[in-house]
């Protein structure tokens, strides 16, 4: 319950995103907030 209310905390800050290929960088400010990267999906 802790980790997923810090992700909501995080997530009201979020001001921008950047979208790098398969990595998603959401930002507050020039700051990371967090990262997101996608596999490729297995047995396709």
């Amino acid at each position: 319950m802790q980790r997923e209310q810090r992700f909501l905390a995080a997530l009201v800050r979020v001001t921008s995103y950047e979208l790098d290929g398969r990595a998603l960088t959401l930002l507050a400010g020039d700051d990371a907030v967090a990262r997101f990267t996608a596999e490729q999906a297995r047995g396709v």
